[in-house]
């Protein structure tokens, strides 16, 4: 016997995606240094939460933001990620809760010297 498969099956067979986004991440630091900038927070209590998302620019526009760092860890966890490399100037930056499908929440911003 043979098996057919059908376009209707074929989406049906489909992992589905977790459209639900975690929450924010809380307590966010930073620490701006010689050609560095520290950047601390608090991962959401969120059971879907796997990763936190970073976006920096020398502009205060998210939209032309570039992605950084994609730090992975647990809920409910203090992080931290050091941005190295950096000339003298103003940096922006926006950190966006994601989970394993890659939705995230709304980004919490702060601007570091």
């Amino acid at each position: 016997m043979a098996l057919h498969l059908t376009q209707e099956t074929r989406l049906l067979d489909s992992p589905v995606a977790d459209p639900t986004a975690p929450g924010v991440v809380t307590n966010v630091t930073k620490t701006g240094g010689a050609g560095t900038v520290d950047l601390g927070w608090k991962s959401p209590n969120s059971a879907n939460y796997v990763a936190a998302n970073i976006r920096r620019n020398t502009v205060n526009t998210e939209g032309s933001a570039v992605l950084v760092r994609t730090e992975y860890g647990p809920p409910s966890t203090n992080d931290s990620y050091q941005d190295g490399g950096l000339a003298a100037g103003t940096y922006y930056y926006w950190i966006r809760a994601a989970n394993a499908s890659g939705v995230e929440s709304a980004s919490v911003a702060t601007r570091a010297r």
